[in-house]
């Protein structure tokens, strides 16, 4: 999923106002450093539902579920995963935490789990809302499942009486997308629009990403067009996107004239962005530029991360090949 959802989703979960705790210590810091010290799956599941058994601790530190649900996907202890989220479940009191709770399961790539917790939760009656929909529709999407995401966006709008946000609508878009049915997601894309939803950036972004990424660049640049007609404007992820396919086209001096553009709009540049432009000097062999993106993105963001890598690794070991080549013919 793109940065600008994820973001969106993580928000809408965890940066709400908690609601006020009546009486309830707080969970004192060494206990929480303590959690997140422990190396053993097991250890850390005990300590971590031993916690969670305050009500302060469940309100203040829903980050630390993430973390603690991503260490063990990680070590590919699904089992465990289940044994704690299935302990939160006598917990939900609102739906903000049940939907949570659908999120992990989908961060964890369970999407059957997150299923299950979704309809466990509709069946209560009191949580009905686009909110634990949105969640259900990420968890299909983080889990890789993208025919199911737009089969759900098909079947439970209509059934849960509620309208998809902006966020599904995106996603939905994007997933068929990803499965090639580009067709399929220009078509819904005109129907989201024939419905009176006017596609604000990250619905066109979707669009793009998806279009820009199986190398369709025609096709892209037509979405881009009806973008500019539409009044909506291009932001970081959408310049990103065209970034990233001009250099993988080979399209260099086209490529950094859409950079200049971008810097002239005023947009911030991110490290997909720096991502792209070192990506285009390995391509065209420019190692100063390699150096200077490289530079620029460690003193801005800090340690690179495994899509910079990977481009960077395959130019330096091409270039040590070649100069062991160059002083065995010498």
């Amino acid at each position: 999923m793109s940065n600008c959802k994820v973001l969106i989703r993580l928000h809408s979960l965890f940066s709400c106002t908690p609601k006020p705790i009546n009486s309830i210590k707080a969970v004192p810091p060494t206990h929480i450093k303590d959690l997140l010290n422990q190396n053993s799956s097991r250890t850390l599941v005990q300590k971590f539902k031993s916690l969670s058994e305050n009500s302060y601790f469940r309100e203040r530190h829903r980050r630390i579920y993430e973390n603690v649900i991503h260490r063990l996907f990680l070590a590919k202890e699904l089992s465990l995963i289940e044994d704690v989220l299935e302990s939160q479940k006598d917990y939900i009191s609102n739906e903000g935490f049940g939907a949570s709770l659908v999120y992990l399961y989908g961060k964890a790539g369970m999407f059957d789990h997150a299923r299950k917790m979704f309809d466990e939760l509709i069946q209560r009656g009191d949580m009905h809302s686009t909110l634990l929909f949105d969640n259900l529709f990420g968890a299909a999407y983080d889990a890789g499942e993208y025919d199911k995401v737009y089969h759900l966006f098909q079947e439970l709008p209509s059934k849960l009486g509620i309208k998809p946000s902006e966020v599904a609508n995106s996603t939905a878009v994007h997933s068929l997308c990803k499965l090639g049915l580009f067709d399929d997601a220009l078509e819904l894309f005109d129907q989201i629009e024939e419905n009176g939803i006017n596609p604000c950036v990250y619905s066109f972004n979707s669009l793009l990403c998806g279009i820009y990424e199986n190398g369709k660049f025609e096709e892209g640049e037509k979405i881009w067009e009806r973008m500019i007609k539409n009044g909506v404007v291009p932001d970081t992820i959408s310049y990103n996107s065209k970034l990233h396919r001009l250099f993988n086209d080979g399209k260099v001096s086209e490529a950094m004239r859409l950079f200049m553009e971008m810097k002239s709009n005023g947009l911030k540049l991110n490290v997909c962005t720096y991502n792209a432009l070192i990506l285009g000097s390995c391509k065209s062999d420019d190692l100063d530029g390699v150096r200077k993106w490289y530079k620029e993105l460690v003193n801005t963001y800090g340690v690179p991360n495994r899509v910079t890598s990977e481009p960077l690794f395959r130019f330096c070991a091409i270039r040590a090949i070649l100069i062991w080549h160059i002083r065995c013919a010498g």
